[in-house]
């Protein structure tokens, strides 16, 4: 699945002009910073993609401690954030294989699999994020 992400999915979030590296990236708006990240289960077989805004200075936490524009993440952002939702299943999550606790969880599918699904998400990603992120709030609903 990585490869298949990394072959046809980072070269158009490059073209939507992120920049960073697999799984973290950043798109510098004016008055936000567009943040995306790939996020894989601990017990494999499935994977998000984080949406995320933030300030252009960075992310400040609650404690003062300042992640600057060129290191945060969407996994720093709590409220913020909100993921790509995988049309073809009723999870947020994009399934591409069994998890870990499975009988042959570890059998590989053929590469047009997972190339579908990265496919897949690529179209979504065009449609989605070619404007600045619009996310509501998860704390507040707005």
């Amino acid at each position: 699945m990585d490869k298949a992400l990394k072959q046809l999915v980072v070269p158009l979030l490059r073209t939507l002009g992120f920049q960073g590296s697999y799984p973290h990236f950043r798109r510098m708006q004016n008055e936000q910073i567009d943040l995306l990240s790939f996020s894989f289960s601990r017990f494999g077989g499935e994977f998000s993609a984080e949406l995320a805004i933030c300030p252009v200075d960075g992310f400040r936490y609650h404690s003062g401690k300042l992640v600057p524009p060129e290191k945060v993440t969407a996994f720093n952002i709590l409220s913020e954030r909100t993921s790509l939702r995988n049309p073809a299943h009723s999870s947020e999550n994009f399934v591409f294989g069994k998890p870990s606790f499975e009988p042959n969880y570890d059998v590989a599918l053929p590469r047009q699999y997972y190339e579908h699904i990265a496919t897949q998400l690529k179209e979504q990603m065009s449609a989605q994020l070619s404007e600045p992120f619009r996310i509501r709030s998860r704390a507040s609903g707005v």
